[in-house]
C-alpha cells in the first residue's frame, strides 16, 4: 500500500472525531486505528514486530470485550489484572494494583485497555517488567478526586536504556498523549523519568459514572 496512503490514513484517525458516541461505534474505531498502525508500521524500514504489535492490541480489546459480555460491570481493577495477566504478570509480587471500587463505561473501558496494553508492552521493552528481579517495581493505583479520576502507572528503581527525547515517537505514546485527551477528554502525562516510567491519565466523571 502506498506510504501517503496509510500515513494519511492513520492520521486521520488520530486526529479526527468519533462519528457517534456509541460503544459499537468505540471499538470499531479501535480496530480500524489498531490496523491502520499496522498498516503504517509495514512502510518502516525496519518495522518491530508488526504482527505481533498487531495481534498483542486486537487481544487487549478483546479482553476487554469479553469482561463487557460476562460481567455486570466493567471494574476497572478486573480490567488492569486481566490485562496485565494477559503477559502472566497478574499477581507479581513486586506489582501493586490498588484504588476504590470503580466501574467504567465500556467505550472508556476500550480506551483503557489499550492504553494499558501499550504500558505494559513499553515496560517489557524498555522498563520494570523486561526484568522482574531486584528492587524495581511497579505500582498502578487510582484516585477519586473530585468529579474526576487519576490513574497512574509508576515504576521505580528500573535502569533507562535511553532518553525519551532519543526515541521516536511510536503508536502507544502517541495514543496515551494524542488520542486519549481528544476522545475521552482526559488529561494525560508521559515521562520516562529517572527509575521508570511515570504515566498519569486523568479521567472526567463522565467516562466511569453510569
Amino acid at each position: 500500500m502506498n506510504r501517503r496512503i496509510t500515513d494519511q490514513h492513520f492520521a486521520s484517525l488520530v486526529h479526527g472525531a468519533l462519528p457517534a458516541d456509541e460503544a459499537a461505534c468505540v471499538a470499531t474505531y479501535l480496530q480500524d486505528l489498531v490496523q491502520a498502525a499496522a498498516d503504517d508500521a509495514a512502510n518502516d524500514d525496519e518495522p518491530y514486530g508488526r504482527d505481533a504489535h498487531l495481534r498483542g492490541r486486537m487481544s487487549a480489546l478483546s479482553v476487554c470485550d469479553s469482561l463487557i459480555r460476562w460481567t455486570s460491570g466493567l471494574e476497572l481493577e478486573v480490567l488492569v489484572r486481566e490485562e496485565l495477566r494477559a503477559f502472566e504478570f497478574g499477581y507479581a509480587t513486586n506489582i501493586a494494583v490498588e484504588g476504590s471500587p470503580v466501574r467504567l463505561r465500556p467505550d472508556t473501558g476500550r480506551f483503557i485497555s489499550l492504553a494499558l496494553h501499550e504500558l505494559t508492552t513499553n515496560s517489557i521493552k524498555f522498563g520494570m517488567l523486561g526484568s522482574l528481579r531486584g528492587t524495581a517495581r511497579l505500582h498502578i493505583g487510582w484516585t477519586l478526586q473530585g468529579d474526576g479520576l487519576t490513574l497512574t502507572w509508576r515504576e521505580e528503581a528500573v535502569p533507562i536504556l535511553a532518553p525519551l527525547d532519543a526515541r521516536r515517537k511510536g503508536f502507544g505514546q502517541t495514543f496515551i498523549q494524542d488520542i486519549l485527551p481528544r476522545q475521552l477528554g482526559s488529561v494525560c502525562t508521559f515521562a520516562l523519568l529517572p527509575g521508570g516510567v511515570r504515566c498519569t491519565l486523568g479521567l472526567p466523571a463522565s467516562a466511569f459514572s453510569e
